[in-house]
């Protein structure tokens, strides 16, 4: 059961990063070229009309985008519930908090993938998408940085360092963070979305993907293999 539960959230989180990336390849491919963000193409569809993150109008969808990122958050909201009970020895009110902001990221997830079916923007988010961002951009990265802490000495030998880092990785993958270091990365800052920042996000998923199995290695079993006993010509040889 812990095996399938640890390939569940390595599988959902690479899911995550790649379905992120392909919607941010919806909205910012073939118009906006590495270093040509400024040609008119591109300029367009940085207007936050194209935004398909909980899009609210006006809106102009960007092809599968919003749908894609929905599923992205989906995934991503699974992984993150059930990661802390993966890293032993297990705080149980510390696991239940990570589904605080996980439950705020399914909701953003579910939204959106709904308005991409329909092609239509959501109406009335303007009175809980602030606080379900709040609770994905700082709730989210301070429950799992406890987690990864919490009882820290009693952990798996070796696994402290990759729950650490696995909370950081996956703390990080949120558009605020996407915003500053995606503008730094590719040198540029838009008047509205600055292109390909969600590719930060993308690459931090599926890095979180690969170190979760070194930070949920559960404990070693207890004992050893028994060794085979000696034979009696063997044990006179010693005496």
């Amino acid at each position: 059961m812990r095996l399938l539960l640890r390939v569940m959230v390595s599988g959902l989180l690479a899911t995550s990063g790649v379905a992120y990336l392909m919607a941010a390849a919806q909205r910012w491919w073939p118009a906006c070229k590495l270093g040509r963000f400024d040609e008119p193409a591109c300029v367009r569809v940085q207007n936050d009309d194209y935004g398909y993150l909980v899009p609210a109008g006006p809106w102009i969808p960007a092809g599968d985008a919003a749908q894609l990122a929905g599923l992205a958050l989906v995934c991503l909201a699974v992984a993150v519930a059930t990661l802390p009970w993966l890293w032993p020895p297990r705080h149980v009110g510390v696991s239940l908090a990570t589904a605080v902001p996980a439950g705020a990221i399914a909701l953003m997830g579910a939204t959106t993938w709904s308005a991409g079916l329909s092609g239509s923007p959501v109406s009335g988010a303007e009175g809980w998408v602030p606080l379900a961002g709040v609770l994905w951009c700082f709730g989210l990265p301070s429950v799992l940085l406890a987690a990864a802490a919490v009882r820290m000495d009693d952990a798996p030998r070796g696994t402290t360092r990759w729950r650490v880092v696995a909370a950081l990785l996956l703390g990080l993958a949120n558009p605020l963070a996407d915003y500053f270091i995606g503008s730094a990365a590719v040198g540029y800052v838009s008047h509205d979305y600055t292109p390909w920042v969600e590719t930060v996000s993308a690459a931090l998923l599926l890095s979180a993907a690969l170190v979760t199995w070194p930070s949920t290695r559960g404990p070693a079993r207890a004992g050893g293999p028994v060794a085979a006993p000696h034979r009696r010509d063997e044990q006179l040889a010693t005496t």
